[in-house]
């Protein structure tokens, strides 16, 4: 079944967290010692990246996330603040730092390993959803991802429900505790390790993340998206499945690429878009994302649209 909003705006509740990105020629092997070829620390976090690349498809974007009363925080606050949200709603506590992300990328592989020390992004409490209600209420599509505590996920999964909202939940970094809230959640959009742990099978082609996908939408889940990097995505909504291959892209950065499938995707459903078109959109979002350096520095529309007349692999 596809799925569209009634076009008012999306919430994201999820994480901030400082990144510091260390580019490198290549990836150690165990036990070796590699030099760092540049760092720079770059404002993310799972919900800030969603939310920064959903507000770049529509102003009507409303974040959510906690923060430690540190250094880190006040940059947090600058960042969050310039990106213009239509409400920014941000927590804070004493009693955790806010959270870090240790990133490393390699030019040769072109992909990146991520260590999370998350501080305060797991210290969202019931106070802290009590105050997000409104915004809730007034968002069309809600979207969160796994850097909170699982308990505060829950939350604003359930109270998004009662309200009828579109529920999207992007189930990264994995927790073991994720099919405890598939019921409330009507997309879901696993990559392929996700899927694969969540599932219980391997994926290592189309056929075995066919049959992952099945598994996922009998826990509950109306609409399953896998995505599968360079080769696009697979859905399957119970009746049938659909593949989207993904845009051409000169590979910089990969460390972004999820978020941005995820924030541009709640944003064009909450436009009124079918889930399809939606999907697709992300598709060629998220390709332009991979040509920035940077998990938040997300492309312009005016990237986007251009992406969307080019060939598909």
């Amino acid at each position: 079944m596809d799925i569209s909003s009634n076009n008012k705006g999306v919430f994201v509740a999820g994480s901030y967290n400082l990144d510091i990105v260390s580019r490198v020629a290549s990836f150690p092997q165990k036990g070796e010692t590699v030099r760092v070829l540049s760092k720079k620390f770059l404002s993310g976090g799972k919900g800030a990246n969603q939310a920064t690349a959903c507000r770049r498809v529509t102003e009507d974007t409303h974040f959510f996330a906690k923060i430690g009363h540190d250094d880190f925080a006040k940059r947090a606050k600058q960042h969050l603040e310039e990106q213009q949200f239509a409400s920014l709603t941000l927590a804070e506590t004493h009693h955790s730092p806010t959270g870090v992300a240790l990133i490393m990328v390699s030019e040769r592989e072109k992909d990146n390993y991520i260590v999370l020390d998350l501080g305060a992004n797991l210290k969202v409490s019931d106070a802290d959803i009590q105050e997000i209600t409104p915004q809730i209420e007034q968002a069309s599509v809600v979207l969160v991802q796994l850097e909170n505590n699982i308990e505060a996920v829950s939350a604003v999964l359930r109270k998004a429900k009662a309200l009828a909202k579109t529920t999207i939940l992007n189930p990264a970094p994995y927790h073991d505790q994720v099919h405890t809230l598939l019921p409330l959640v009507d997309v879901i959009t696993p990559n392929e390790t996700e899927a694969s742990e969540l599932s219980g099978i391997v994926i290592h082609d189309i056929e075995t993340a066919e049959q992952a996908a099945r598994v996922i939408h009998r826990m509950g889940v109306t609409n399953v998206i896998i995505t599968l990097g360079g080769n696009g995505c697979l859905t399957y909504d119970g009746n049938e499945f659909k593949r989207f291959l993904s845009y051409p892209a000169d590979v910089v950065d990969t460390s972004g690429a999820g978020d941005a499938f995820n924030g541009s995707l709640a944003a064009f459903l909450s436009l009124g878009k079918t889930l399809s078109e939606s999907i697709n959109f992300a598709t060629a979002f998220a390709s332009c994302s991979v040509e920035n350096e940077g998990a938040a520095n997300m492309p312009s529309m005016a990237q986007v649209e251009a992406k969307l007349t080019t060939v598909r692999k």
